[in-house]
């Protein structure tokens, strides 16, 4: 847990120094963490996903964004709907204007 947190410090601090073309895969080495071990650093990454994703997303191209959409779809079952559905006012990410209302539980 604390290489992950590291991880996530180290992330954010280099985030505002990369070129928007490097951030997006650190979105994804996020999501492959959540889907593949889980529980322990969902909770983490929630504390920190939202200013993540605005950083990455203010700062992506237009082909970058749609990438991002297709990621945060499949976010439902990991992150707390109120920080996705933040997201989703933000940035008009669900298309249909709203998320599932569903409970998440970690």
């Amino acid at each position: 847990m604390k290489i992950i947190k590291k991880l996530i410090f180290q992330k954010k601090k280099k985030k505002k120094k990369a070129p928007p073309t490097q951030k997006l895969p650190s979105l994804y080495l996020l999501d492959s963490i959540i889907k593949n071990v889980g529980k322990d650093y969902i909770s983490l990454f929630s504390e920190h996903v939202f200013g993540l994703f605005c950083n990455v997303y203010e700062n992506a191209q237009q082909k970058e964004k749609e990438s991002m959409k297709r990621l945060f779809k499949t976010w439902e079952q990991f992150f707390p709907r109120q920080v996705l559905q933040d997201l989703e006012d933000r940035f008009d990410l669900g298309g249909n204007g709203s998320l599932p209302n569903q409970n998440v539980s970690f």
